[in-house]
C-alpha cells in the first residue's frame, strides 16, 4: 500500500515537471498534443511498477445435481429423473437403500461437505424436523411418495382418569380393492372396530371403557380378510385421582337423583345428599365422607366441595343468602356447578342466564341419540317433552342431539365452570343396561365442572411417537425454583432453562430400549412414557415426515438460490505489456516530434 502511494506522488511529480517543461517551451507548436503525450505516457509508466487489477462479474456453471433417496422412495420416479439429469450424484439416508449405486450418510451435514450444494432433491418419505435444521440454508425440491393401505395419522389421550373413556382417533388410506378393518384390542378381547370401504381415505374412531388402574398396551390391528396388514401398540396409563366431593340438592326424591347419587358411590366420589320432603325437611345422606350439617349452605360447607350438582327449582328456592355463596365459590373458588333443569322457566339467576330454554311442544315421545364433546353415545333415550337450550356468545356446547340441538351447554363464570342440562331421565340407561353411555354422560359434565387443581409439573414428550435410538425432546414445566434433576431410568437427562420462560426446561435422550420408561424430577412422583420399536407406527411416521419436509421446503421456495448458474465478481489481473505498449507508443511520439522539428 505505501509502495503504491510513492509510486503515485513520484509519478504526479514527474508529470507537473514535463508539462511545465512543455509550457516553458519556446516552440508552442503542438503543444497540446504533447501535452496529453506525456500524460498517458507518465501514466503507463507508474501503470508498468504497479499490478494493476480489474472485478469482472461472471458466470460459473455449478451444474451437478445431488439427489438424496429417503425411506419409501419410488424407484422408477427416480430412475426417470436420473435420466432426465445426467451426472447426478445419488447419497441415501439409510443403510438398506442400495439402489442406484446411493452413497450412503449419516447425517445430512455431510452433503455440504461432499458437494458444496445449494440444491437438494429429496424423494421418498423425506426428513424430519431435526435433520431439516441441519440443511440450515440448502433449497430442496422434494418428490413425496404416497403412503397407502396403512395408518397416517393416530392420536389418543395416553394418561387418563379412572373412569374416563380411552378415544383412539386417526386416518386410515385404504387403497386396495376389498375393506379394511381396524380394530382395538385389550386384554386379548376385541373393544371396537371400524371398516374403511375401498378406495377410500377416511377418518376413525375407537373407543374403550379401561377397567384396569396404571399402565397396559392395547392395540389397533388392520385386518383385510383374514390378513393382518398393521398391528401397533396403543400405551395407555389410567390414573386413580383424587375423590371429588360432590353437594348433591335434589327438589324431591326421584329416580334421577337415587341412580346418580348411587353411581356416585360406586365410583367413590365422595357425596353429600340433600333431599327436600316438604318446606325446610330435608333427607339427608353422606356416602363416602363425612357428615357434615346440611341445613344451610354454608362457606364451611363449600370450602370442602368441588362441585354442587342441583335441581333449578332446588336453587330457586335456596334463600339469597345460600345463593349467594353459592355464586361467590363459583366465582372466585372455582368450584363447579351443575343445575338440571326440571323445569321450562327462563329465569334471570347467574346460573340460568346464560342458557335460555326452548321446548317443543307436542304429544310424541322423542327418540334422542346424543353426541358428547369427544365421543358417541352408542344408544337412543326416549324424551317426553324435549327441551333444548339455544346458543349464545360465550357458551360452549358439551352434548347436541342427532340434529345438532344443544341439551347440555356450559359456561366459564370467573374461575369456575356452570354446566346446564335438560335431560332428566339419564337414568334410563342403567334401567336398560347401558351402563357405558350412563358413565359416559356423567363423567363429561363431572371433568368439565370439576375444580381444578394446579399441577406441580407439566412434561411433554416430542416427538408423540418416541423410538429407539432417536432424538426425543424432553420438556418439563415446573414452579419450582433451581435446576431440575431429571432421570429416566439410571440415565440422566440435562435440562436447558427457556430463554424467555423460567418455568420451562427442555433436553433431549436418545433411548436405547422399547417399552415403558420412568421419568423422575428429583423427589418427585414417578410418570411414565413409551418408546416405541423402529417398526412401529411406519406410516403415522412417515407422514409427519413428510409434513416436515414440505413446510421446509415451501419455507425456501422465496429465496434467490439459483445452484445451477451463480454470478461471481472475478479478480483479473492487467498484462504489464498493454502498459509498455502503450509507453513506447506515446514516448516515440514524443521523441520523434521533437527530433522532427529540430531536424
Amino acid at each position: 500500500m505505501y509502495w503504491n502511494v510513492i509510486v503515485i506522488v513520484l509519478c504526479l511529480l514527474l508529470l507537473s515537471f514535463l508539462l511545465w517543461k512543455e509550457i516553458r517551451r519556446p516552440n508552442r507548436s503542438w503543444l497540446t498534443p504533447r501535452m496529453v503525450a506525456t500524460t498517458i505516457a507518465v501514466i503507463s509508466l507508474a501503470c508498468l511498477v504497479l499490478s494493476l487489477s480489474i472485478r469482472k462479474q461472471q458466470t460459473t456453471n455449478n451444474s451437478i445435481t445431488v439427489l438424496l433417496l429417503t425411506e419409501g422412495f419410488n424407484a422408477d420416479s427416480v430412475k426417470k429423473f436420473i435420466n432426465k439429469n445426467a451426472g447426478t450424484k445419488i447419497f441415501a439416508t439409510g443403510k438398506s437403500i442400495k439402489a442406484f449405486n446411493a452413497t450412503y450418510i449419516t447425517d445430512v451435514t455431510a452433503l455440504q461437505t461432499l458437494t458444496n450444494a445449494k440444491q437438494l432433491h429429496i424423494f421418498g418419505y423425506g426428513l424430519g424436523d431435526n435433520e431439516l435444521a441441519l440443511l440450515e440454508n440448502t433449497q430442496i425440491i422434494f418428490h413425496p411418495s404416497a403412503i397407502v393401505n396403512t395408518i397416517t395419522s393416530i392420536n389418543w389421550t395416553q394418561y387418563i382418569a379412572s373412569g374416563e373413556k380411552l378415544v383412539v382417533q386417526g386416518n386410515y388410506n385404504n387403497a386396495a380393492s376389498s375393506p379394511a378393518k381396524i380394530v382395538l384390542t385389550g386384554f386379548d378381547t376385541n373393544l371396537d372396530s371400524v371398516t374403511i370401504n375401498p378406495k377410500q381415505t377416511s377418518h376413525f374412531q375407537l373407543t374403550a371403557a379401561p377397567k384396569h388402574i396404571g399402565k397396559a398396551v392395547y392395540s389397533i390391528s388392520v385386518l383385510t380378510g383374514k390378513d393382518t396388514l398393521q398391528k401397533e401398540p396403543v400405551p395407555v396409563e389410567v390414573k386413580t385421582i383424587q375423590p371429588i366431593s360432590i353437594l348433591l340438592l335434589a327438589s324431591s326424591p326421584d329416580f334421577e337423583n337415587k341412580f346418580l347419587k348411587n353411581w356416585l358411590a360406586q365410583n367413590e366420589y365422595r357425596i353429600a345428599v340433600r333431599t327436600s320432603i316438604s318446606k325446610s325437611k330435608y333427607d339427608i345422606q353422606y356416602l363416602n365422607t363425612s357428615p357434615v350439617s346440611l341445613s344451610r349452605i354454608t362457606s364451611s360447607l363449600l370450602e370442602k366441595t368441588d362441585v354442587v350438582i342441583a335441581d333449578v327449582s332446588e336453587l330457586a328456592a335456596l334463600p339469597a343468602s345460600d345463593i349467594a355463596t353459592i355464586r361467590s365459590y363459583v366465582e372466585n373458588k372455582g368450584m363447579g356447578l351443575i343445575a338440571k333443569a326440571d323445569n321450562t322457566e327462563n329465569t334471570s339467576a347467574f346460573y340460568s342466564k346464560f342458557f335460555p330454554l326452548a321446548e317443543i311442544r307436542d304429544s310424541i315421545r322423542h327418540r334422542v341419540k346424543l353426541n358428547l364433546q369427544d365421543t358417541g353415545i352408542s344408544s337412543f333415550l326416549k324424551l317426553e317433552q324435549p327441551v333444548y337450550i339455544r346458543p349464545i356468545a360465550g357458551t360452549q356446547s358439551l352434548i347436541r342431539d342427532q340434529q345438532m340441538r344443544i341439551v347440555t351447554n356450559s359456561k366459564m363464570y370467573g374461575l369456575g365452570k356452570i354446566i346446564l342440562t335438560t335431560i332428566p331421565n339419564t337414568f334410563n340407561w342403567l334401567l336398560s343396561g347401558n351402563n357405558n353411555d350412563y358413565t359416559s354422560y356423567w363423567s363429561l359434565l363431572l371433568k368439565n365442572s370439576a375444580k381444578k387443581t394446579p399441577l406441580q409439573e407439566v412434561w411433554n414428550i416430542q416427538p408423540y411417537v418416541p423410538v429407539i435410538n432417536e432424538a426425543v425432546h424432553v420438556k418439563l414445566q415446573t414452579g419450582n425454583t433451581g435446576i431440575p434433576h431429571v432421570q429416566t431410568g439410571k440415565d440422566v437427562i440435562y435440562m436447558k432453562q427457556h430463554p424467555n420462560l423460567y418455568y420451562e426446561w427442555e433436553g433431549t435422550y436418545w433411548p436405547a430400549k422399547t417399552g415403558w420408561h420412568s421419568l423422575i424430577n428429583g423427589e418427585n412422583s414417578t410418570n411414565w412414557w413409551y418408546v416405541y420399536d423402529n417398526t412401529n407406527w411406519k406410516g403415522v411416521r412417515a407422514s409427519a415426515k413428510i409434513n416436515a419436509t414440505r413446510k421446509y421446503a415451501a419455507s425456501q421456495q422465496d429465496t434467490s438460490i439459483i445452484p445451477s448458474l451463480q454470478n461471481n465478481k472475478a479478480t483479473k489481473v492487467i498484462p504489464k505489456i498493454y502498459f509498455f505498449i502503450i509507453f513506447v507508443v506515446f514516448a516515440g511520439f514524443l521523441w520523434f516530434e521533437k527530433k522532427y522539428r529540430n531536424g
